[in-house]
């Protein structure tokens, strides 16, 4: 199935999920040069941890809403986590959007007879016309 027949809500948590992906893997590496580089430090290289805050912003959520869930549980079940959320939040993201767009497009389609539909039955009463036919009657001999 090709991804423009895709719904809506499908391709936005892909997109969502994708970018929290992508954003995870190279907060790791960051995250490990700046832990090592504040252990060759002593611990007074604290701002080294500024330059990966960027990277991490998909972990933020689940960070925010159960600080307690990073000290129970290893990186790896916080990543996934992580990744899930962005891809809830992606798929509700794609729904509205999908929504917007269903919408707009049927207002265009009523806009379309509404506006028309007065410009097709003039022109329909000229050809009338110009043909010499009346409407509503039948010509008779």
């Amino acid at each position: 199935m090709r991804w423009k027949m895709w719904p809506y809500w499908l391709r936005g948590g892909i997109i969502g999920g994708g970018i929290a992906i992508l954003f995870i893997l190279l907060y790791l590496p960051c995250e490990q040069s700046a832990l090592r580089a504040y252990v060759e430090s002593g611990g007074s290289e604290d701002v080294a941890d500024l330059k990966c805050l960027l990277l991490g912003w998909p972990l933020l959520p689940i960070q925010i809403i159960m600080p307690s869930f990073i000290n129970t549980f290893s990186g790896v079940t916080l990543a996934v986590t992580s990744i899930l959320t962005c891809f809830l939040l992606g798929s509700l993201i794609g729904a509205l959007v999908g929504y917007i767009r269903r919408s707009r497009q049927d207002l265009l389609v009523l806009l379309d007879a509404i506006v028309t539909a007065p410009l097709h039955d003039r022109i329909g009463q000229l050809r009338l016309w110009r043909t010499g036919r009346q409407i509503g009657r039948s010509r008779r001999c």
